[in-house]
């Protein structure tokens, strides 16, 4: 499974393989994907989910948690702005 560690120039390939893996298959339970989601999760990105419990909800309180902190447009072009001047 990927890894994602908060750094938002990574999110949209994180997101996309994520979703692809876990996210979108119909064959895994809802705490299956929490489980994979938390140990794809480092640093940054598993602090957003850790006060989240282990539960059913849990996932889609957790995906969605991510979602609204990193799949900000407006960030991420900030994000690359700031790479390419560095």
């Amino acid at each position: 499974l990927p890894t994602f560690n908060g750094d938002q120039l990574a999110w949209d390939s994180f997101r996309d393989q994520f979703m692809s893996l876990v996210h979108e298959v119909d064959g895994l339970a809802p705490i299956q994907k929490l489980q994979y989601l938390r140990s794809s999760l480092t640093g940054e990105a598993a602090a957003v989910v850790s006060g989240i419990e282990m539960t059913a909800n849990g996932y889609v309180s957790a995906w969605d948690e991510l979602v609204t902190r990193y799949d900000n447009k407006r960030v991420l072009l900030s994000s690359h702005m700031r790479a390419l001047i560095s």
